[in-house]
């Protein structure tokens, strides 16, 4: 079981000009264009679930100093389940 505490926050934003041209002369003639512009922003924030049921699961291979586990875990989260799968390597000396 995981124990979480804080909070997270997720923030996007993009800013583009935007401008058009006419491939054909005579329709460029036709048109009347102003250029603009487009502004987004997103952003969320989160605080995690207190406790965070898990089962954890891996396989793992020694060969001699080299050390290869592959690690699985599955959170069952209130917002729906949730896997996470890893690769650790390792070299013992």
């Amino acid at each position: 079981m995981d124990l979480a505490l804080g909070s997270s926050e997720v923030a996007f934003g993009a800013e583009s000009e935007i401008d058009f041209v006419a491939a054909d002369s005579k329709i460029a003639q036709e048109l009347s264009v102003t250029p603009g512009s487009v502004d987004l922003g997103v952003s969320t924030t989160s605080n995690p679930q207190f406790i965070r049921p898990r089962l954890t699961a891996g396989v793992g291979l020694n060969l001699g100093p080299v050390k290869l586990d592959v690690p699985l875990m599955y959170y069952f989260d209130t917002d729906g389940p949730t896997a996470m799968l890893g690769v650790n390597l390792g070299i013992v000396w």
